[in-house]
C-alpha cells in the first residue's frame, strides 16, 4: 500500500497558513520597499541515512526561520514532532530518527516555522518508503 504525498504537501501548506494567520501583515523592511525581509524560505529534502530517516531543512530566505519544527505524516503511530529551533538564512539542520521501518508505512516529513514562508510547498519530502515483497 502506498500513501500519496500530494495530501501531505497540501496539509503542510494548510498548517503553515493557519500558523501565520494571526501574524498580521508585516511592514516593509527598511530600505527594501517590501515585506520579503521578514520571510523565511524553508526547503526540505530527504536526509535519511542507513537505519534512520530524517529531513534536511535549509533556510533559503532572507530572514531567520524561528521555532522550526519537523512534523511527520502520517503522525498516528509515527515519529513525533522534532523541534530544530531557529535556522538562520543559508543554514541547514537535520535531526535523524532511528529505524523508521518499524512504522511499516511511507513517511513524509515537512518543516514549519513561526516565521512566514511564502513557498510552503517545498518544505517537505518522503523520508521513508517501505519495501514490500
Amino acid at each position: 500500500m502506498r500513501i500519496s504525498t500530494r495530501f501531505s504537501v497540501v496539509s503542510a501548506a494548510t498548517i503553515v497558513a493557519l500558523g501565520t494567520i494571526g501574524a498580521g501583515v508585516a511592514d516593509a523592511a527598511p530600505g527594501t520597499g517590501s515585506a520579503s525581509g521578514f520571510t523565511a524560505d524553508l526547503v526540505g529534502t530527504n536526509g535519511s541515512e542507513p537505519f534512520s530517516c530524517g529531513l534536511n531543512v535549509i533556510n533559503n530566505g532572507p530572514a531567520t526561520a524561528r521555532n522550526v519544527t519537523v512534523l511527520t505524516n502520517p503522525g498516528l503511530f509515527g515519529p513525533g514532532p522534532v523541534f530544530l529551533g531557529d535556522i538562520a538564512p543559508g543554514q541547514s539542520k537535520k535531526k535523524l530518527q532511528i529505524d523508521c521501518g518499524i512504522f511499516g508505512r511511507q513517511l513524509y516529513q515537512y518543516a514549519v516555522s513561526t516565521t512566514p514562508d511564502l513557498n510552503p510547498g517545498n518544505n517537505g519530502a518522503v523520508v521513508f518508503t517501505p519495501i514490500y515483497d
